[in-house]
């Protein structure tokens, strides 16, 4: 009975710690506070008479998207529900677990990120430290390969935690760091300006992002066929699917530009996103550049690191968003 007790105890205490992610294992999600929080907002906000719109994908659409003011532009009811290095897979796994996703949904706008497709980049630390390429063997073109993909599918959907449980130990810690250090995105805009946060962190600088996006390009059908599946399921539910591509900032854009491999993985990435355009009911914008997007100022006022925005930026980027999609 007293072993019972400790842990049960354990496990409440555990629970208040963590958050949300760990109240949903049940449903089906690992210990994950960011989807957890994605799976409780959509679960919690219930529709009403505004069409509704869900902001996916990255930080960097997180930090670069104000969801008040883009509700306020529009006039739709906007829920934004951004993940650390989101992949699209992450997001056609919510739709399969959350069947709610999609209700009274008529817009998806998603950011598109030319290292999801590549398999081999890997993005910082234990968030996705196993290159894409690691679980090849057992998930091509979307699909898992062998009983130990299925099982992996089945137990763990969500991408990032996929890979990392290639590397337990990673996966582990990564798990243990994210439930501690869970910000909401609009938090770090505050603490930025409030001077709590630093600009950026050594491994998110232009130049280290870089770096660590610059290994040579493979690019990913597997990643761009879950791209694929996205575009179909919006379709299907009669959602409006808009990706996006958030402008970088000037000396990253600078540093990939100079590798021969990534021009070529960046030009097949874009003529990618530019026939997704061409699927039912997707639009697409791409805007890597601070110009592309209307946005005037240093990158020093407009970003927090190599493509993270400041709620300047990201003030000005709204802005610009609302007028394209508005009459989409």
């Amino acid at each position: 009975m007293l072993v019972a007790l400790v842990l049960c105890l354990v496990f409440r205490c555990a629970l208040a710690w963590v958050g949300p992610g760990l109240s949903l294992i049940a449903g089906g999600w690992l210990i994950d506070r960011e989807f957890g929080y994605a799976q409780q907002t959509i679960v919690e906000a219930a529709p009403d008479d505004r069409p509704r719109c869900l902001v996916l994908g990255t930080s960097r659409v997180g930090l670069g998207v104000e969801q008040e003011l883009l509700a306020e532009l529009t006039g739709w009811q906007v829920l934004k529900l951004p993940l650390s290095a989101g992949t699209p897979w992450d997001f056609v796994k919510l739709m399969e677990r959350e069947e709610r996703a999609l209700d009274g949904v008529t817009i998806v706008i998603m950011d598109a990120e030319v290292y999801q497709l590549n398999d081999n980049c890997a993005t910082r630390g234990g968030d996705r430290g196993p290159r894409l390429a690691s679980y090849s063997d057992f998930a091509q073109n979307g699909e898992p390969v062998g009983s130990v993909g299925r099982a992996l599918q089945e137990v763990w959907p969500i991408d990032r935690e996929r890979r990392t449980a290639i590397k337990w130990k990673e996966g582990l810690l990564s798990a243990l760091y994210r439930g501690r250090s869970f910000v909401p995105m609009d938090d770090r805009w505050r603490r930025y300006d409030e001077g709590l946060e630093p600009p950026a962190n050594d491994g998110m600088a232009p130049a280290a992002a870089a770096g660590r996006h610059l290994r040579e390009f493979a690019f990913s059908e597997s990643m761009a066929q879950v791209w694929r599946d996205l575009a179909n399921d919006c379709d299907r539910e009669g959602v409006h699917l808009i990706v996006i591509m958030p402008p970088l900032q000037s000396a990253y854009l600078e540093a990939v530009d100079s590798n021969p491999t990534w021009r070529e993985g960046y030009r097949s990435s874009m003529e990618f996103f530019e026939s997704l355009a061409t699927s039912p009911g997707v639009s697409v914008l791409l805007t890597d550049t601070p110009g592309a997007a209307g946005l005037s100022g240093d990158d020093d006022s407009l970003f927090m690191d190599y493509g993270h925005m400041t709620h300047a930026g990201a003030t000005l980027y709204t802005r610009w968003l609302a007028e394209r999609i508005i009459d989409q």
